[in-house]
């Protein structure tokens, strides 16, 4: 993509969507966070996916914004710098360890997408194969919070064939 934007600019909107991994896309707050203009975010969002940097990941559910992915999450790391969460840190590691199992078994014939409802419910991961859906719901605690539970209860009521794991 041609564009006279700085490389500055351009890292800081990678930067953007490294910290913002797998949350909706909210292009009104990438534009003013990064300073680029929601047009040129389109077209840059489109470039970086082009060049395998970034992968969107689609939504289901009642909230349909779907949410992106760096692809090299040692790079996301790097671009994060000092931020720790350790449920954002470990939902990148399934994200980045599960996908692949997918994506790269095409006898599987598996799509990948994220489970969200305006009410909160959400199920970050969640594999579509031949046999049903696998939700997968990371979790820091021991035991799931009844936030978590909540997800994994919505999330089978709309796929029967579904499963939940807690991980």
């Amino acid at each position: 993509l041609n564009t006279p934007l700085s490389f500055q600019t351009l890292r800081s909107l990678y930067t953007y969507l490294a910290m913002h991994q797998g949350e909706p896309i909210e292009l009104v707050a990438m534009a003013r966070a990064t300073r680029v203009a929601r047009p040129t975010l389109t077209k840059l969002l489109g470039a970086f996916s082009a060049l395998f940097l970034i992968r969107f990941i689609p939504s289901e559910g009642t909230a349909r914004k779907g949410c992106y992915y760096l692809e090299d999450q040692g790079e996301a790391t790097h671009l994060m710098g000092n931020r720790t969460d350790q449920l954002f840190d470990l939902t990148r590691f399934l994200y980045a360890n599960l996908r692949c199992q997918i994506h790269y078994r095409p006898e599987l014939n598996g799509e990948l997408f994220h489970y969200r409802t305006r009410s909160g419910v959400h199920v970050p991961l969640v594999f579509r194969l031949e046999h049903g859906e696998l939700g997968i719901i990371p979790i820091v605690e021991d035991y799931p919070s009844p936030a978590a539970l909540g997800s994994a209860h919505s999330f089978l009521k709309n796929y029967p064939k579904g499963k939940v794991v807690f991980a």
